[in-house]
C-alpha cells in the first residue's frame, strides 16, 4: 500500500469538480475521501468509479461500451449506466469522455482527469 498525491477533475456542461489532495493506493486500487466521499477507484481492464456517502454508486468505463452500474439511494435504486466514448491510460494519468443515464434519461456528458504521484 502506498501514500499518492491525487488530483480529479470532473466536468460537464454545467459543473466543474476539482479534487486535490491525498489517498492511497493498493494494487490497482486507488481510494481517497473527496467532501468526505469515500471514493474508490479500480484500474483494471474495465475502470471502476466507487463513491459511498449517503448514497453508493459503482459505474465501470470500457472504451466505446455501455456498461450498467449501480446507484442507491435513500428512496431505493435506480438504473444507471455509463456509455464509454473514449479512454486514455497513461502510466500515471487516466482520461475518461463518457455519457451519464438515470433509468434511462439522458444526464449529461462528462470528462473524467486522474492523475497521481507516489508520495517518497
Amino acid at each position: 500500500m502506498s501514500k499518492i498525491s491525487i488530483k480529479t477533475e470532473l466536468k460537464s456542461k454545467n459543473q466543474h469538480h476539482l479534487f486535490e489532495g491525498k489517498g492511497l493506493k493498493n494494487g490497482q486500487k486507488i481510494t481517497y475521501s473527496d467532501a468526505g466521499i469515500m471514493t474508490t477507484i479500480t484500474l483494471g481492464e474495465i475502470i471502476y468509479l466507487e463513491r459511498k456517502k449517503d448514497y453508493y454508486m459503482k459505474i465501470g468505463f470500457y472504451k466505446s461500451k455501455t456498461l450498467n452500474g449501480t446507484y442507491i439511494i435513500s428512496e431505493g435504486t435506480m438504473n444507471i449506466k455509463t456509455k464509454t466514448k473514449n479512454v486514455i491510460r497513461q502510466k500515471d494519468f487516466i482520461k475518461i469522455w463518457y455519457s451519464l443515464y438515470i433509468n434511462d434519461t439522458y444526464i449529461d456528458d462528462f470528462e473524467l482527469n486522474l492523475r497521481y504521484s507516489i508520495d517518497t
